[in-house]
């Protein structure tokens, strides 16, 4: 799939589950927290670190699924290349160079 077609599907996809009445939501987001306060974040600021963690996570795995998507991209390329070197002309090297 080119990343032009299916990018914005794949980066949607990624956070449709994330709002703050969703399930998983509400069980990250809180164990974040916790994290946080137990390697000495104030509780005030655990909160907001949580969600900043979060939305690490999410744009680490759109940078995985962008890469994947252009890895995709060089692929198509280079089997149309290998399709295109054998449709080429082949050329005599035997024969004498041709006068100008």
């Amino acid at each position: 799939m080119p990343a032009s077609s299916g990018g914005y599907t794949l980066g949607k996809r990624l956070t449709e589950h994330i709002f703050p009445s969703s399930l998983p939501y509400q069980a990250t987001v809180p164990q974040l927290a916790q994290h946080l306060v137990a390697a000495g974040t104030s509780t005030a600021d655990a909160q907001h670190q949580a969600l900043g963690v979060l939305q690490t996570i999410v744009q680490a795995q759109a940078s995985i699924l962008a890469y994947i998507d252009v890895f995709q991209d060089y692929a198509l390329f280079a089997a149309v290349m290998v399709v295109v070197a054998f449709a080429l002309r082949r050329i005599d090297l035997t024969a004498a160079p041709a006068a100008h």
